[in-house]
């Protein structure tokens, strides 16, 4: 932070505060902070610890390295001087910046490595590292420029195209000091291909992901990668109770590129609460493996999704054990599922009942109609239903008779017949 200007000058006293920015670590519940974040999301990184071998001898004075395999100072000296001094971004450099002490700092160091290493191995990295010091410097003088033809090109252009390490072994172009592959061949200097799966690759938290603490939406992978461009194949599996199950599905993706030594990948959607057929769900997982042309896959590492209040899970034997938490709950859901079911079977019983009841009564009305219709059939001046003689239900057959009115004649009324003394009312 820069606090006062010297009169007369154009420049500053500046003063570095170091603690300008520094917490107070020790009211910090870092535990408490670390469990909120992660479960709210799956950002896991993991941090190793630095520990001290305990074979480790602080007294202990290394021997000095002697010659081997055939080398000596001479030879080694002669080599380094040899690709050092004729490396054309180096010959290039100078002719803008000085260059003679990094040059003769890299001719040590290569002579050591060589006497340390009895081989040539190391010496491609010490080039490198010159090469990159010669364009971070001359980034610098970004005014300068050459001729080449009838344009004027950039120095760090030029220069640009000279230190890419290995010369992007003649599978890509160097531009800007970084190479750009061409298929199928990847890598830092287009070395490697593409068939060859990323190795050495690792999971947070040993392949386990806890979903009281991460939301176990995606996960990290840890490794070094060759390429931006990475695909990744998921197997799923169950852990159950009788064990873990064969491969349920599978899916291919494409992978995020973090950093060259993160990828990230979204996890398919899971459900921990679903009925398996394989007996009674612990765990799910996936098999995940990795590959830089979607068709040649390296070795599978598992990652396995569980609740860890009630269950304890191993990636490296996917296995699950109930704990003892989880066993009470349990139990009182097994109770509380065989308290539904025979409420169930009761309810059953009596629809049932109902079921049979209302039939009866249906069945009885159906034919208490039908009988009243039927009486009302038989009915008529000829059949008196108070006589003894009529049965209920039974029609007398004379009255289904068709009657021909045609021979009927029609006698005119005899009104001498109806004598005065037949209207004497007595």
């Amino acid at each position: 932070m820069c606090s006062q200007t010297t009169p007369n000058s154009l420049t500053s006293t500046c003063t570095h505060y170091q603690n300008r920015y520094k917490r107070n670590s020790i009211k910090m519940d870092f535990k408490r902070l670390i469990q909120k974040r992660s479960a709210e999301s799956d950002e896991v990184i993991e941090i190793m610890p630095l520990t001290i071998d305990p074979s480790f001898d602080p007294d202990f004075i290394p021997p000095t390295p002697s010659w081997k395999n055939g080398w000596n100072e001479l030879t080694a000296r002669k080599h380094c001087e040899n690709i050092i001094l004729n490396n054309p971004a180096r010959i290039s450099c100078q002719n803008y910046i000085p260059m003679k002490e990094s040059t003769d700092i890299s001719i040590e160091q290569c002579v050591l490595d060589i006497r340390d290493s009895g081989s040539t191995e190391f010496s491609k990295y010490t080039l490198e590292s010159l090469n990159h010091f010669c364009l971070d410097q001359i980034k610098r003088y970004e005014k300068y420029h050459v001729k080449n033809g009838f344009k004027r090109v950039s120095v760090v252009d030029a220069i640009g195209k000279l230190v890419c390490p290995n010369d992007c072994s003649s599978h890509g172009v160097c531009n800007k000091g970084q190479c750009k592959y061409r298929a199928p061949y990847i890598g830092v200097d287009c070395s490697l291909t593409a068939s060859t799966p990323p190795t050495s690759v690792t999971l947070p938290e040993n392949g386990l992901c806890k979903t009281s603490k991460r939301a176990c939406k995606k996960t990290n992978i840890f490794g070094f990668f060759h390429s931006e461009v990475v695909y990744a194949k998921l197997e799923e599996f169950e852990i159950t109770d009788l064990g873990k199950t064969d491969r349920l599905s599978t899916a291919t993706l494409k992978t995020t590129h973090i950093t060259p030594t993160i990828l990230r990948i979204n996890l398919p959607t899971i459900n921990l609460r679903r009925r398996s057929s394989y007996g009674n769900l612990y765990g799910i997982g996936f098999h995940i493996s990795l590959s830089y042309d979607n068709m040649h896959f390296g070795e599978s590492m598992p990652i396995v999704i569980f609740n860890d209040v009630c269950y304890t899970c191993s990636a490296s034997t996917l296995e699950c054990n109930i704990t003892r938490t989880c066993g009470d709950s349990s139990s009182s859901q097994n109770i509380n599922i065989k308290k539904e079911k025979e409420g169930n079977d009761i309810s059953l019983a009596l629809i049932t009942a109902l079921c049979i009841v209302s039939v009866i009564i249906l069945a009885v009305v159906c034919v208490l109609l039908y009988l009243k219709i039927r009486t009302t059939t038989c009915l008529s001046p000829k059949n008196d239903i108070k006589s003894p003689s009529f049965k209920f239900g039974e029609c007398s057959p004379h009255l289904y008779e068709t009657t021909n009115t045609d021979s009927i004649t029609s006698q005119p009324p005899n009104y001498e017949s109806l004598s005065p003394s037949s209207f004497i009312t007595t």
